[in-house]
């Protein structure tokens, strides 16, 4: 018993080093598998597996349709000029076999045009390769192998043909080859090829290269692709964020600006998605009322965003104190812009105009912009009134004596238009839009409303041809004389 005992105990303590033994060559083996089963498929997981797949689709598909055209053209050519010289007592089996396989691409062709291969997309390039190139390379070979002649190099451009064009899956690879080889075997069987184990190796070496070569052709298709893929995805999300920017630029723009006594209008149009101008018509809690417009250097999303600080510094600054004066607003906005470009390591600057309306027809204007046009209905005629001092951005501190008061002052039935340099610099075939032509049209149709001025200006401007390389903001203010009476043009 004592001998029993001891012999349980011995194999139980060798059962764990036996059952490792035998297991490690299974490991091994599945290890293996594992490798070759992922060598002779395509790596597509991740969620754009499908959208990669029927890019793969839809290129086999149409190089399928490529291949098919050019052998019908090709075979004719190349095959019967080939018997004609190698093997003429066959020239009219080769006239046969090639009208015959012309026949079967074709009605490959009319089947691709139905979707019958939409699903099993590889079948496409074993039909046509295995089942129809194959065969009928096998079949010229063996006539010009009764003639002393050969047709070997022509499995070459097949295997060239299928392995250098189609991104398929290793596998199909393997089973268009082994079907390549299978004609040829077959077609020994009927005409004793002396080099047919030489020419056995031969294929399967080109299987092997070809197997080669399409990972690299895979690799880089779906590589291309993924990046495809990638880019598109980036560009998606750029363009949310933009149209995000460009729906909080259009809500910070006034929707019904009003003033009491004017007709207003006023219109913003960028050069991009998101443009960089601004204006708006501003009454505070306490009864103040302010007139801004602004423009920031260059144009896009980045200008944009610098409108929308500026006038959030703006009206942050009216809240916190306001009784500020236009001098003190606008430097708290130049200090605010200056912080805020640094802190992006941008180089922006910003001509702005502030107004503030002191009732009736006056305004005091201060900051550095385009001058302001005054059409003059006594006189009908337009004045330039400038207005001048230091763009926001330029100089981080701004002080008060730099920031000097312009006075403005309209007559019942004057207009007053306020623009960026979008209008007047636009360029078409006579050059540069200019001052005058806005002058025109402001005098044309000042009497009509403020509206109808940015409607003239901006048709003139479209007639005016040329590309629009600027944001162009137009914001006219149409003085009645009658508070009760105004309202939004």
């Amino acid at each position: 018993m004592a001998g029993d005992e001891s012999l349980m105990a011995v194999l139980a303590s060798t059962a764990p080093v036996v059952s490792r033994t035998t297991m490690r060559p299974r490991r091994a083996f599945a290890a293996v598998r594992r490798i070759g089963r992922d060598a002779l498929r395509s790596n597509l997981e991740g969620k754009a597996r499908d959208e990669l797949r029927a890019a793969q689709r839809d290129v086999i598909l149409e190089r399928t349709v490529v291949l098919i055209w050019i052998s019908v053209f090709v075979m004719p050519t190349t095959i019967w000029s080939f018997m004609s010289v190698t093997a003429p007592a066959y020239l009219g089996h080769a006239i046969w076999i090639v009208l015959a396989a012309i026949a079967a691409v074709l009605a490959l062709r009319m089947a691709l045009l139905r979707g019958v291969f939409r699903e099993r997309y590889h079948l496409a390039m074993l039909v046509l390769v295995g089942g129809v190139f194959g065969p009928t390379g096998s079949a010229i070979m063996a006539l010009a192998t009764a003639r002393g002649g050969s047709f070997l190099f022509a499995f070459f451009m097949i295997y060239f043909a299928f392995t250098a064009l189609f991104p398929a899956d290793a596998l199909w690879i393997v089973l268009t080859s082994a079907a390549i080889i299978t004609s040829y075997v077959t077609a020994s069987l009927l005409q004793t090829d002396p080099d047919l184990v030489s020419n056995l190796i031969y294929f399967v070496e080109l299987t092997f290269i070809g197997v080669v070569l399409n990972r690299v052709l895979c690799r880089l298709f779906f590589d291309e692709r993924r990046a495809r893929i990638e880019l598109r995805a980036a560009r998606d999300a750029l363009f949310a964020e933009v149209e995000v920017a460009q729906k909080i630029q259009t809500l910070l723009l006034p929707r019904e600006p009003m003033l009491p006594g004017y007709l207003i209008g006023g219109q913003m149009t960028p050069a991009s998605e998101v443009g960089g101008d601004y204006y708006d018509v501003i009454e505070t809690e306490g009864g103040r009322r302010l007139v801004a417009i602004g423009d920031v250097s260059g144009h896009g999303v980045t200008t944009g965003l610098t409108m929308m600080m500026v006038r959030a510094s703006l009206v942050s600054t009216l809240e916190s104190r306001a009784d500020a004066s236009l001098a003190e607003l606008y430097i708290a906005m130049n200090r605010a812009l200056c912080r805020n470009l640094e802190r992006m390591n941008l180089k922006l600057y910003m001509t702005f105009a502030l107004l503030e309306h002191d009732g009736g027809g006056r305004f005091r204007a201060v900051g550095a912009h385009l001058p302001a046009l005054i059409y003059r209905a006594a006189t009908r005629s337009v004045d330039e009134i400038e207005i001048a001092g230091v763009w926001l951005g330029v100089i981080d501190q701004i002080t008060p004596d730099l920031v000097r008061e312009t006075e403005i002052e309209l007559a019942p039935g004057d207009t007053m238009l306020l623009l960026t340099d979008g209008a007047v610099e636009h360029t078409g075939a006579d050059g540069m839009f200019g001052f005058e032509r806005v002058h025109a049209e402001l005098a044309a149709h000042a009497e009509l409303g403020p509206s109808q001025v940015i409607e003239a200006v901006t048709a003139r401007l479209a007639a005016h041809g040329g590309r629009q390389d600027d944001d162009i903001t137009l914001l006219a203010l149409k003085y009645i004389g009658e508070p009760d009476l105004a309202r939004m043009s």
